[in-house]
Order: C-alpha cells, then structure tokens, then sequence
C-alpha cells in the first residue's frame, strides 16, 4: 500500500513539474521571444527541477536523516552550478577563518597556555616596591627576603633567584648560557622534580657546600648527547668543576618570560645585612585556601614593620603579583585588541557573503515557491539553504586552517622575541576544534537571515508573475543596505585603530634615542670563572681586545661596557651622594643608572656631549676618579649651573669591595669629579623618558662592576663581516672565552620597538582587508540593484532623464547606508580605541586628524564602487534597457 502511494506521489509531482514548465515557457512566449528560446530559457529558469523532485522523493523514503544527506549533496551540486559564488565564498572566508585561528592560535599560546609549574594558581612573583619614586617591581635585597620568608604566615615556600651567564665547558665551540642561581628551595616552590637524578636540598646550598648543577632537557640533548650516565659526572661550569645532579623534564622551563635558562645553581648569599643592596628576583607559592588579596595584606603589614626597624626602608613596600599575570599582563591588551580586530574581519566577511546569498536566494525565488508547493514546510527549506552555507563555511574553514598554519609562523617571526608561549605557537587539536565550531558558526550567521527571507514566498505571485519584479525586493533591499552600513561601521572602527597604531609608531621610529644605532655591532663578551676573579685581569683583557679590534679595516670605534645592558635595554640602579650637601637619609638617598665604559664608548655610540669633554685613556687608575653624567641628571640636581667640576661619591662601594675577591680595597669613600655632560639616551625604550645616568671609566670602576659588552662601530657596509675576525681577536687572547648574543645595534632597536611594531602591521593588514571587503560589499549591491532597475531606467531615459540626474539617483540610494555606516562606527571607534590607548605612543586615542582621514578614505572608496555599476548602467542603450527582464 505504501509503495503504490509513494508511486502516486511521484507521478504527481511529475505532472506538476510539468505544468509549472509549461507555464513558465508561456510567459517567456508573451515576452516577445520565439517558441524554441522560450521553452529554452523555461528549461534554463527551472533547470533545478529534477534536483528537487528527487531530494522529494528521497526524503519520503529514507526519512530525515535520508533529507540531511540529499541537503549535502544538492548543495554541493548547487555549488558546483555557481562556481564563482563558490570561490569567492569560499575564499573569503578562508581569508576570516584563517586569520581568526592564527590568531586565536597565538592568544591560546600566550594568555590560555598551560603552565609547567604544578597548581600554578599559588604562585606569586615578589618585588619590592617604593611609589614615590614610580617603582613598582624593584628587585629585592637579600636582607628583606630572609624577613618576609622567616615572618609570613601565607607563603608554603620563598625563593630567591639570580640570572645570569654561565659558561658551559663541552667540546668544541665555548658555550655561554643563560642560567640561575637559586635558593636550594627553588624547585619545590615551583612544584618541579627532575626527569633524571635529583634537585637542590638545604645541604647543597650552604655556604662551602658542593659545587652542583641541575641542566635543562634541552642543554643535556643538545650539549650531552642526552647521556643517562651524565648524572654524577662532573661538567666546567665558568671554568670549575661542577657534579650534575639532575636533569629537568623537557616541559619545564623558566623563566615563564624571555629566554629560557638552561642551567641553575645554588649559591644565593642571603647573609648580606645591606637592605638597599637590591639583588634577587622573589618567588613564592601560597599555602592552600589562602588568597592573593590575604597575602597581600600579610606581607604590607610585614613591609609596614621592617620600614619601623629600619630607617633605609623609608617608603619600601612589598608587590605581589600573580605569576601568570606577571607573564602576561604586558602582552594581553595588544592580543585582544588584535582578536577584537580579526572578529571584525569575519563579521565584515559575513556580512559580505549574507548580501551575495541575498541575491542569490532572491534569484532562487520560483526554485523555493516550487519547493513549498510541491509540499516543502518553512523548516526544511531553511534547513537545505543553511546546509549550503555551512558547506561553504566548512570548505572555507579547511582551506583557512592551511592559511592559519602558514599565519602562525609569519606571526611568531614578526611578533616580539621575549612575548611568553609564542614560539610554541601551534594549530594543535584545541585550536582544530575552534576552527571547526567558528566554520559551523560562520555558516549559520550568513545563512540565516537569506535562508528566513528566502522561505517567506508568496507561491502565486511567484509562481505566475514574470522574472522582472521580487516577492522578496522592498525586504531584501533593506537588509542589503544594513548589512553595508554594518561593513562600513566596522571597517571605520578597524581602520581608525589601524591609524593610530601607524601614528604611534612612526612617531616612535623618530624619536631621538641620543644614540647613533647604524653601522654598530655588539657582543656579549662575559669574563667568567676564577681566572678572572681579579680586576685587573679583566681590565688588562679588554684593553689588549680593544686595541687589537680597533686595528681592523672598516672599524672606527670600539668599547666595551658593563654588564648592565646597552640601551635601550635597561640598566642597573645606584645609590649616590652630592659632595657639598647634607647627608640625606639612607631611604631617601638619590638613584641613577651607573655604567663603567671604555674612553671611546660615546664616540662608539655617537653620544653627543653637551659640555664638558669625554673619558680619554689618561683617566686610569692612577688618576683623580672622574665621571660622566647625562643631562637629566644635571637638570635635576643642578637646575641652572654647571655640573662640571662637581663631586658624587657611591656609598657602599667601599663595603662591596672588602667582600670581593681580589686586593684589599680602601674602606675610604670613593669620591668622582664630574668632567662632561652628554645628551640624554633612552635606556628604557624609545618610549620611555632618559633616566639619571652616571658613566665612569672601566678602569677606575668598583671592584663589583666589569666589562661584560663589546660594541664596534664601522665606517659603512654590514658590520657583521666582521664577526668572524673579532672572533679570532678573542681566541687570540682567550681561546676558551665564548662569545654570545652577537647582534647589530638596529636589530636591538627594532626589537624594542617590536611591542608596537607587531599591532601596527597586523592591525594595518585587517584595516586593509576590511576596506577591500566594504568596497566589494557596496559594489556588489549596487551592481546587483542596478541590475534590477535596467528596466526602470530605460523608462527614465526613454522619458528624457539626464545621465547626471540617473547618477545622483543612484549614487544617493548606495551612499545612504555607507553614511549611516560610518556615523555608526565613528561612535564605535570613539570607544573602541579607548581600549587601545595602552598602546599609543605621542597620539591621542580620539585623533581628530585619524579620524577624518580615515573617514574620507572610506567616503572615497564608497564613492568609487558606487559610481562604477552607476556609470555601466547609464551607458545603456534606451531600447536595450526597455527590452530587459
């Protein structure tokens, strides 16, 4: 019975194909064509029938998961019957869906990664702090460290770390690394426990304890061959022995931020009385149930009764800070802003691929009142309509995993080096997933507004009128226009940000440094172990290494410097008193950055001097002591007289020097005469003001600061030509001496501009994106409402209509949504960019100059996609356009 109701069915389903055929070759009749192209163009007009007929017949006889299979495969033949829907489709949303999981993949990376460390929630970097001076995460003295970990109550384990360079004796090449020196509580802190041997105990970090060291999974592969049997064997660590006691698991890394360590020692002196001798980093991990806010509170009241015992902590508090928040708090506006950005991206494309489905359903009209009147219910209609979006989506979003692979890498090569997790960015399955759900979102959100639409057919009329007028027009038309004001909206917000990052950073990239950059080398030359424990050897080092490179063809200039980094990475801080004024109190004693440099350093660097003369060979250790400071700090503590002549001295350096190794050094203060003034250099960043400075010569230094950076300026050419002979100058003096972080000094610059760099061009490559895509939204609904008005416009003409009045007519319809667009996002962008602000440099988040020009941009562009199909419909022939269905 069934089956003989089912072939009813189908014979009647034929005979109405048949007569909607016929009716259809009628009214092509009626429109002027002859019999054979009439009944071509019915043919051409419900050339999908048979599809339709058969996807009928299946879901009747397979039930619903029989109509979800023929949904995929008529959309899938609907795609291959309009391959450039298809590709363009497709390829836009490659472009969305690639760029969002690029960078979803980074911020997974960087913000959502998982932690080495176990129960990472408990931990919590200390530093401390002293606001009346603006510092906030000031590295800590051994002296407070030892309070806070014998008085809290909050803290299950404190440890104190010491970065630094180590140089690791192995075959071949000498290796310098970057390593830590440690409390022996350091690895239980952070919850970590060796894959191979064992880690620190309270045994191996007393004083004249064994000399030990625990190697990184990747120094012990790369350096050892990943050798089992190197646990218990001895290695040279800065040219003595030490016994590797344990190798860490290839997960475990630290510190979260910068470059890794591949080593860790014990060795940390915690006995040293002096409070304002800042020398260790702080970690520490809560004891369960307890919160960072409590801990907080804890350690000010602690901080509140050290500053009562001791006078020198005047001011001084405690910071606590989250470890996760420590590793990504600089990096978080900058990701979100970008994955706000590439949100935009998607929403614009969508927006794009919703009006192109528009027209497209409204092309369908008479294949969909078919579908309803051969018995097709509102639902399955915008089940099959979304089903070819999703399709569309899916596709796209598998071609967009394959740009998103390619967007990683170009993404981990341009962001900067020190951002947390970035190199290990990856498409892993995590990110597969999300790719997968945003394909499937994406589908839906520019489906189901064309897929509703499309469903609400008037069968009668459409059925029977001819193909010039639309059931679907007045409604269609509408959201056409909204979704092109929602594009301009969103490209104005995209672009404006994209503005005041390029302003922000060609602001930047002019900024004065106070330093010549150009043509300049540097190398980290670091003099370590017990042979060179003594000053002097040190000094008698880089002297016979400066005059042997300063030989070299094509070399101008060349320095050395201390260990405190050259600008604009830093320095470190010292204490200093003005000769002729009262004592202050300890706590309130000033601060500056303090260098030791050879006599040619400012020539090297092109540091201009504003009065006064340079260091010159004369000032040696035979000589008064003489020193250099920078005009910061001869405004402040000179404001209008001349520095020159005066006298600093540097309490502690006379106790820093009875601890060293090496002569006996004079408990006398060290006082030094103030012979030149240079301009100021930007030791922070190019964004950051100069800092007091006080330089003073390498050979007249304390004990306790040495050379550690050669920098050699040449006359033109690429200075690193010249690697391989300055590394033969080194061997000559040392031949076990490595050298290391061997770059130009336009490279250090760039990577300090990387943090602004890095938005600036993807956030540039959005706006452009967003730009293209409005463009090609406005353009396709004009040419597609053009198209619709060829008859209409034929009668205007025929009637006597000036081209130009056709043209404003035009042109006002298609720019009214682009001006509703852009008053929409200027608003937008207002707050929008607000959110940015943390990463402008020299230019307000409300610009007017962005603003505008940005605005006329987009103006621009909307007038040039609107006049194109504008100007091709008035082309037309009158008659032509009269004669047009």
């Amino acid at each position: 019975m069934r089956w003989w109701w089912n072939r009813q069915r189908e014979e009647e389903i034929d005979r109405e194909l048949r007569d909607h055929l016929e009716l259809e070759a009628a009214e092509q009749r009626d429109s002027g064509l002859a019999p054979d192209d009439a009944r071509h163009a019915a043919q051409r007009a419900f050339g999908n029938t048979t599809l339709v007929a058969e996807e009928i017949r299946e879901a009747r006889v397979f039930g619903w998961l029989g109509s979800v299979s023929q949904d995929v495969r008529y959309g899938a033949r609907m795609l291959r019957k309009n391959p450039g829907f298809a590709a363009v489709a497709v390829c836009t949303l490659a472009l969305g869906i690639g760029a969002n999981t690029a960078i979803f993949t980074v911020v997974n990376a960087v913000l959502l990664n998982r932690s080495p460390y176990a129960d990472a929630s408990r931990l919590v970097m200390l530093w401390e702090q002293k606001p009346a001076l603006g510092w906030y995460q000031n590295i800590v003295s051994a002296a407070n460290f030892v309070d806070w970990r014998s008085q809290n109550h909050v803290f299950q384990g404190m440890a104190a770390i010491s970065q630094g360079f180590f140089d690791v004796g192995v075959t071949g090449e000498p290796l310098e690394v970057r390593g830590e020196q440690v409390s022996a509580d350091f690895f239980p802190v952070l919850g970590a426990h060796a894959a191979l041997g064992r880690t620190f105990t309270s045994e191996d970090d007393q004083p004249g304890g064994p000399h030990v060291v625990v190697l990184s999974n990747q120094l012990w592969k790369e350096r050892f061959g990943g050798d089992a049997a190197l646990i218990g064997h001895e290695i040279t660590v800065n040219r003595a022995r030490f016994t590797v006691i344990g190798i860490l698991p290839p997960e475990f890394y630290f510190p979260p931020w910068g470059e890794k360590s591949a080593l860790w020692v014990t060795g940390v002196d915690l006995r040293n009385p002096e409070r304002t001798w800042h020398h260790y980093r702080a970690i520490g991990r809560l004891k369960p149930g307890v919160t960072l806010q409590q801990a907080r509170a804890e350690m000010d009241t602690i901080a509140r009764q050290l500053e009562k015992q001791y006078p020198e902590q005047k001011g001084w508090g405690v910071q606590l800070i989250d470890l996760h928040e420590q590793v990504v708090g600089d990096t978080r506006p900058a990701l979100l802003v970008l994955l706000a950005a590439v949100g935009m991206v998607l929403l614009i494309a969508c927006a794009n691929l919703a009006n192109l489905q528009l027209a497209r359903v409204t092309a369908r009209e008479r294949e969909i009142a078919l579908r309803t009147a051969l018995g097709g219910g509102r639902h399955r209609l915008v089940r099959q309509l979304l089903t070819e979006c999703v399709l569309v989506a899916i596709i796209g979003g598998g071609l967009g995993i394959l740009l998103a692979w390619w967007g990683v890498k170009l993404l981990v090569i341009l962001g900067p080096h020190d951002t947390p997790g970035l190199s290990e960015a990856s498409v892993s399955l995590g990110v597969l997933a999300f790719t997968l759900v945003l394909s499937i979102l994406t589908g839906i959100a520019f489906g189901l507004f064309p897929a509703l639409t499309a469903s609400k057919v008037g069968l009668n009329d459409c059925l029977k009128e001819s193909s010039r007028g639309s059931t679907q027009g007045v409604r269609g038309k509408l959201m056409r226009s909204v979704l092109v004001a929602a594009e301009f909206a969103l490209a104005l917000i995209l672009s404006v940000g994209a503005g005041l990052l390029i302003r922000s950073f060609v602001a930047l990239s002019h900024v004065d440094l106070g330093f010549d950059p150009h043509h300049v080398l540097s190398m980290r030359i670091a003099l370590l172990g017990r042979g060179y424990a003594q000053p002097g050897r040190q000094v008698e080092f880089f002297r016979n290494l400066l005059q042997s490179v300063g030989s070299l063809p094509g070399v101008t200039a060349v320095a050395a410097i201390d260990g405190a980094g050259l600008p604009p990475r830093g320095g470190s801080g010292m204490d200093f008193l003005i000769g002729g004024r009262p004592i202050p109190p300890q706590s309130d004693w000033p601060d500056a950055f303090y260098r030791t440099v050879s006599p040619d350093y400012f020539r090297a660097m092109r540091i201009p001097l504003a009065s006064g003369r340079y260091f010159t060979e004369t000032d040696n250790q035979t000589s008064p002591s003489v020193a250099v400071i920078n005009e910061r700090l001869a405004r402040d503590y000179w404001p209008g007289q001349d520095p020159i002549g005066r006298r600093l001295r540097f309490p502690g350096v006379a106790e820093a020097a009875a601890q060293s190794e090496g002569p006996p050094a004079s408990a006398e203060p060290i006082w030094v005469s103030i012979v030149g003034v240079i301009r100021n250099v930007k030791n922070l960043g190019p964004e950051i003001d100069a800092r007091e400075e006080i330089y003073v010569p390498y050979d007249q230094r304390p004990v306790w600061f040495t050379p550690r950076q050669l920098v050699v300026r040449t006359s033109g050419g690429d200075p690193n030509l010249l690697i391989s002979a300055i590394r033969q100058r080194v061997n000559a003096l040392d031949h076990d001496q490595p050298i290391s972080e061997i770059m130009l000094m336009d490279d250090i610059v760039a990577q300090a501009e990387a943090g602004h760099r890095f938005p600036m061009i993807l956030l540039g490559l959005f706006a452009g994106l967003s730009l293209t895509l409005a463009a090609i939204g406005v353009y396709g609904v004009m040419s597609y409402s053009v198209t619709q008005r060829v008859h209409e416009l034929g009668i205007r003409m025929a009637l006597g209509a000036e081209r130009r009045d056709l043209i404003k007519t035009i042109a006002a319809e298609g720019m009214r949504p682009a001006i509703v667009g852009l008053a929409v996002g200027f608003a937008g962008a207002i707050a929008a960019t607000r959110a940015m602000s943390k990463l402008l440099f020299a230019v307000e988040a409300t610009d007017p100059l962005t603003f505008l020009a940005v605005c006329a941009t987009l103006l621009a562009i909307g007038i040039v996609a609107i006049a194109i199909p504008a100007l091709r419909a008035t082309d037309l022939d009158p008659m032509v356009a009269l004669r047009h269905e």
